[in-house]
């Protein structure tokens, strides 16, 4: 809406009793610089269509052409905070208390996977409570765990 809302959605308002915009135009540029480097796509091939333009991914991302600069959001911060930066992270965070991995299949072909040996990896142990023995090899029906969250750090065996 036009107007900041408290909790109970009634309007909230500046010391002088003025009702506080949600945004104003130094937003609505900030925002739109989010869509730079957008350019319409062709049609694709592989859809019926009669027409002569895209419907189903009609624009794709030019890096080259996109404004690479931070944008500011409607609550005096930026767009993106509250995301941890990779630099920020602790040494082998993966490894520390607390570490989520979550089960997203028994095949994945992507090749961002961590490859574990099942005899002297202790996180692979700590992991192995997903299917409730160490046999990955049996995958469809054994996993009893969507989640596992480290109860304690584990020990890095490379």
């Amino acid at each position: 809406g036009l107007w900041q809302l408290d909790e109970d959605g009634a309007r909230l308002q500046d010391d002088e009793g003025n009702d506080i915009a949600t945004y104003n135009n130094t937003h609505i540029v900030s925002n739109a610089r989010v869509m730079t480097g957008l350019a319409e796509q062709s049609v694709r091939a592989n859809i019926e269509s009669f027409r002569t333009y895209n419907k189903i991914d009609p624009m794709q991302m030019t890096a080259a052409m996109h404004d690479v600069y931070p944008k500011i959001d409607i609550y005096d911060g930026y767009l993106g905070d509250g995301y941890t930066l990779c630099t920020d992270l602790p040494t082998q965070g993966f490894l520390r208390e607390g570490a989520e991995y979550e089960f997203i299949g028994c095949s994945y072909s992507e090749t961002d996977v961590l490859v574990l040996n099942s005899s002297s990896s202790s996180l692979f142990e700590a992991l192995a409570s997903l299917s409730g023995s160490e046999d990955t090899a049996s995958c469809p029906g054994t996993i009893t765990k969507l989640k596992v969250t480290l109860s304690s750090d584990v020990p890095c065996t490379a």
